[in-house]
């Protein structure tokens, strides 16, 4: 009894060190996310034109993970987790004190770099660290972890009220608690051969269709999902006329509904299967965003919201335990491979959705970007192994 309470306890501890440093990569996005239209107001920008700093986030955070990609075949895991905190803390104190919109846009953009480290290396290590057979509940929970993040957020950034000082009294202690934690309690990752084929990783995931595909798809629906969780409340506000009080209770029913979906992720995947999971949620989340940006009535709108939020939940984690499982002996670059396709997915959707907002309007992006996710519905089902 005492081994089972110590490994718990072990347990316990690595992933609240692997999922702060997740955390924290999340609050600038959150931040801009909610006041996005101070943001414009600070700097006298459009609110599509403020909006692309997210795509030189994602663009700069596909760099990042293809370097970990490579380099992760040779240097240790632990390591590198800390060196893309490190970036994260730099990037948050320089949002903090930007005095020009492209200093902002400079600073937002090289967190894209830390989370291109950290989320390959954080979700590696939970391969490293954890048993296969409590691997796809601990995802969950960190997924579902990121939930919290965006239920508890918005309402301690609308009490703070400038995004500036949000920043400073809610990103920046989350990112450096985040250091602290991972540097004292996660234990050593293992040793890396000095003398192994950098591109082995790499040559190895792209060798595997079913892996290829699972990223290709993963990809797509991040670009879907992160449309809707990055427009959602400018929609609201611009289109039904909601406050920004209102939009904050909005976000919080979103990320609680998050929640509980990545929290039953595991027990779905137990009944149906990671592949028939991933697929069906995918299809559902495509449909869901195609019609979202079409509907003017806020309670209906909301009843689909956060039916979307709540399939999203399992849509993420089962995606992720999927991709984790493709290539057991190459979760370092498969990781990585997963962070270069989620971030072009949402590098690329943003910067889309941006055109297509200012060229045709909120229901014509929502309706095209939604296919996105029946497309890799269609390319799981077809393509992808358990």
């Amino acid at each position: 009894m005492g081994d089972n309470n110590q490994h718990q306890h072990s347990q316990n501890r690595i992933f609240a060190a692997l999922t702060l440093p997740r955390l924290s990569t999340a609050t600038g996005s959150l931040l801009t996310s909610l006041l996005l239209i101070e943001i414009s107001k600070t700097f006298g920008t459009t609110l599509g034109v403020t909006n692309q700093i997210k795509t030189a986030n994602s663009v700069l955070a596909i760099i990042a993970a293809l370097l970990m990609g490579i380099i992760s075949i040779r240097y240790n895991h632990k390591s590198l987790l800390l060196l893309g905190i490190s970036l994260g803390v730099l990037s948050t104190l320089g949002c903090i004190v930007a005095p020009s919109f492209l200093t902002l846009a400079i600073a937002y953009s090289s967190g894209g770099l830390a989370s291109g480290i950290i989320f390959p290396m954080s979700t590696s290590l939970l391969g490293e660290y954890i048993i296969p057979k409590n691997r796809s509940k601990i995802l969950g929970w960190m997924i579902a972890s990121m939930a919290v993040l965006y239920l508890v957020g918005p309402p301690i950034m609308n009490y703070i009220g400038d995004w500036r000082q949000a920043y400073l009294y809610f990103a920046l202690p989350l990112v450096v608690l985040s250091m602290v934690f991972c540097y004292f309690i996660l234990p050593a990752s293992a040793p890396k051969s000095e003398n192994g084929d950098m591109w082995a990783g790499i040559k190895g995931v792209f060798s595997n269709k079913s892996a290829v595909t699972s990223l290709a798809a993963y990809g797509l629906s991040m670009g879907v999902w992160s449309l809707v969780i990055s427009l959602f409340a400018s929609f609201y506000r611009q289109q039904i006329n909601l406050s920004l009080d209102t939009v904050t209770i909005v976000t919080s029913g979103l990320s609680l509904f998050y929640m509980v979906g990545a929290l039953l992720a595991s027990k779905v995947i137990s009944r149906f299967g990671s592949k028939r999971t991933v697929y069906t949620s995918l299809f559902l989340v495509g449909i869901g965003t195609m019609v979202l940006f079409f509907l003017p009535d806020f309670y209906v709108n909301l009843v689909l919201l956060l039916t979307m939020s709540l399939i999203a939940g399992i849509m993420v984690a089962s995606c992720q335990n999927l991709s984790l499982e493709q290539l057991p002996d190459l979760r370092g670059p498969m990781m990585s491979m997963q962070s270069v396709f989620s971030n072009i997915g949402a590098a690329s959707s943003l910067g889309f959705s941006g055109y297509l907002l200012i060229e045709y309007g909120w229901g014509t992006m929502g309706a095209i970007v939604g296919v996105f996710g029946l497309v890799a519905s269609f390319l799981v089902y077809s393509f992808v192994h358990d």
